[in-house]
């Protein structure tokens, strides 16, 4: 049986379980490099972030299955201490923080890591094209923001609909985020953005979870990169954090 185990701040692993969006139940990670490593991939998104461990403390390498995210993080929510260990072995995930104990078997068929290793294959090749080209789609932007710009979204989908898709588009130097339905109320942001000028109109178009699926990017710089009709892809330029948001067919009707 293969023993992975780290300690981490209670408040980082708290952020890093909670982290990764809408439609995350479960999650395959990695103990390595004195840092643990999380990836998901499902239908509107995907998301690679990690957290450092802490020094000294007793460190084995290995996977980690985390399943029900949502009651690991209640667990998390609850520890007083300040810093909390994962153990994982015999398909068991073991956390501890000070006198609290919570233990759940685990199962390796982790629903957002089975197209994980597509993804991670797609992204190598968007590196090696020079930032051009994620899979089939092409990209035709890049740039730098400043993530405060792009939080704070929900207070358009409330002004406008709930289920209001939300569309991202460059022009010149100018990112417009649009929410609401073609034949609805609408509500635009515009954001100033540090990018070389686009001059052919750029749009692709996100369901109305985006919002949320942007708290998984914390404040600060981050690197951006969109392709017409294909993807948003966010990259944290002070931690190690990487969100792409999937253009959603058909939701702009």
């Amino acid at each position: 049986m293969t023993l992975a185990q780290a300690s981490f701040n209670t408040d980082l692993l708290r952020g890093f379980i909670s982290g990764f969006g809408e439609g995350v139940n479960d999650l395959f990670c990695q103990i390595k490099d004195m840092k643990l490593t999380g990836w998901a991939d499902v239908d509107t998104h995907y998301v690679h972030k990690s957290i450092v461990v802490n020094m000294g403390d007793t460190y084995n390498m290995g996977d980690v299955f985390i399943p029900q995210l949502d009651k690991v993080n209640a667990f998390l929510k609850a520890c007083k201490g300040a810093v909390t260990s994962i153990r994982h072995v015999g398909g068991v995930l073991t956390l501890v923080n000070e006198n609290d104990q919570y233990s759940t078997p685990t199962y390796t068929e982790v629903l957002s890591n089975l197209t994980v290793a597509r993804a991670r294959f797609a992204i190598s090749g968007f590196e090696k094209s020079g930032y051009k080209k994620l899979g089939r789609a092409d990209i035709q932007c890049r740039g730098t923001l400043t993530m405060s710009d792009l939080h704070g979204l929900d207070a358009m989908t409330k002004a406008t609909s709930k289920d209001a898709p939300v569309r991202i588009s460059m022009h010149t130097q100018e990112m417009t985020v649009t929410v609401g339905s073609a034949r609805g109320a609408r509500m635009s942001r515009v954001i100033d953005v540090d990018c070389s000028p686009v001059f052919d109109k750029i749009e692709t178009v996100f369901s109305s979870v985006l919002p949320k699926l942007l708290r998984v990017m914390g404040s600060g710089d981050v690197e951006f990169f969109i392709g017409k009709e294909s993807a948003l892809i966010l990259k944290h330029q002070e931690v190690d954090c990487m969100l792409i948001l999937k253009h959603q067919e058909g939701v702009d009707q």
